[in-house]
């Protein structure tokens, strides 16, 4: 006896997303010491500091985080993508942010930046998608 297999191509699409707030310091600096322009990077606890001259936005600043923040998920998201047996596996993971706070309260986000210690809230969309056949036995 033979048993029927049915083979189903097409993809599923899974997404994760959550809500999160990290710390981040905003150090104003001579333009002259920032010849590339403003930079996010990773301080020994885990907290952000972002350099920047003078004048430059909350949008601005957020946008710095976030994409560093994201060049840092993807490094460890590249090792789910590939292939299984059967299905290619893509995942993929994209920041928004929801708000900054500075001294407790919400800031404007075009406004310029005040240095000191602020609060970034963001949301992230963890996305995974499975494409290719499976096979089923009846």
């Amino acid at each position: 006896m033979n048993p029927q297999v049915d083979i189903i191509r097409g993809s599923v699409s899974r997404s994760l997303t959550n809500e999160a707030s990290m710390p981040i310091r905003v150090c104003i600096e001579d333009y002259s010491e920032l010849p590339n322009g403003l930079y996010a990077e990773m301080t020994a606890t885990g907290s952000y500091g972002v350099h920047v001259p003078e004048g430059t936005t909350y949008n601005e600043v957020c946008e710095a985080v976030c994409a560093k923040l994201s060049d840092q998920f993807s490094g460890g998201l590249m090792g789910l993508n590939g292939m299984n047996r059967t299905n290619k596996v893509t995942v993929s993971m994209k920041l928004e942010v929801v708000a900054c706070e500075f001294k407790g309260g919400l800031v404007r986000m075009d406004e310029a930046v005040a240095s000191g210690d602020h609060v970034l809230k963001y949301t992230q969309c963890l996305n995974r998608t499975t494409t290719g056949k499976c096979c089923t036995t009846m």
